[in-house]
C-alpha cells in the first residue's frame, strides 16, 4: 500500500506541476543558447527545454587538453558533459542532430556520448567562448584517445555555435 501511495503521489505532482521524472528545471535567467527538442521529458518554458549557461554550467564541468585542426596549440577545453546535459533531461533516442546558428546540421551517434566523453564546451583556456567566434557552445570530442580514422569520421561532429540539439 505504501508503494502504491508513493506512485499516486509521484504522478499527481508530475500532472500538476510539470516537474518531469528526469527532474525540475529551472526557468533561464539568462540568455537561451540551446535547446533541445525530440526525446526528451523535462521542459522548463512552455513545452520547450532550453537553458542558459549558468544553467548549463549547474550540471557540472569537465576539462581537458587537446590539439585540434581548428585551434593553435594544446588548448584547455571546459565544458558540460553531454552526457549529463541529457540525464538532466530525460533524453532518449539513438541519434541527436546538432544544429548550429548558421543553419550546418549533423547527426551524431547517442553512443558517441559515452564513448567519447563528448563535451559541449563553453570555454577555451579559461575564457567563455562567444558567439562571434566558436561559441557560445561547441561540442567537442577527446581527439587524443582517437585513432587517425575516427578523428577523420568524427570531426564534422564538431558543431560551433550550436544552438539546438534534437534526440531522434
Amino acid at each position: 500500500m505504501f508503494r502504491l501511495r508513493d506512485v499516486c503521489l509521484s504522478l499527481f505532482l508530475v500532472l500538476t506541476t510539470g516537474v518531469s521524472m528526469a527532474g525540475a528545471l529551472k526557468t533561464p535567467t539568462d540568455s537561451i543558447i540551446l535547446r533541445l527538442d525530440g526525446s526528451v521529458t523535462a521542459v522548463n518554458v512552455e513545452s520547450a527545454t532550453v537553458f542558459d549557461l549558468p544553467m548549463l554550467k549547474a550540471l557540472g564541468s569537465e576539462t581537458f587538453s587537446v590539439k585540434t585542426e581548428w585551434t593553435e596549440g594544446t588548448p584547455t577545453f571546459t565544458g558540460v558533459p553531454l552526457k549529463a546535459l541529457m540525464d538532466n533531461v530525460g533524453a532518449s533516442g539513438s541519434e541527436i542532430i546538432a544544429t548550429a546558428a548558421d543553419g550546418y546540421a549533423i547527426s551524431l551517434p547517442v553512443a558517441d556520448v559515452d564513448r567519447y566523453n563528448v563535451l559541449l564546451v563553453y570555454a577555451i583556456d579559461g575564457t567563455e567562448l562567444d558567439h562571434t567566434d566558436k561559441g557560445p557552445l561547441w561540442i567537442m570530442y577527446r581527439w587524443d584517445q582517437m585513432t587517425a580514422q575516427e578523428i577523420e569520421d568524427k570531426s564534422p561532429n564538431a558543431v560551433w555555435q550550436l544552438q539546438q540539439l534534437t534526440f531522434e
